[in-house]
């Protein structure tokens, strides 16, 4: 498995609230999967902490590119700002 990281701003279209479509790079992609949500965990928390609470910093999915049907993994991230951008790519 070939991995990219990548930070260029995307495109990024929900139906009922999960990904269903992006343009990456030009490229138009349609998901083809069911996306998994990314969470992170705080750094650093108390010991007494054993459960911490994870917060929501993004999407994995499945997409094929809709001009010559290759499909590839996303991790897709959203800034500070609101913006999406491709925090990796598994081909």
């Amino acid at each position: 498995m070939f991995e990219t990281s990548v930070r260029d701003a995307v495109a990024l279209w929900f139906d009922s609230g999960l990904p269903a479509r992006m343009v990456a790079d030009r490229m138009r992609w349609r998901v083809i999967d069911v996306p998994t949500p990314l969470t992170r965990e705080p750094e650093w928390l108390p010991p007494e902490i054993t459960h911490a609470p994870a917060h929501f910093v993004g999407w994995r999915f499945t997409a094929r590119n809709e001009v010559d049907g290759v499909a590839s993994v996303f991790d897709v991230h959203r800034d500070d700002a609101g913006r999406w951008h491709v925090a990796h790519r598994y081909d």
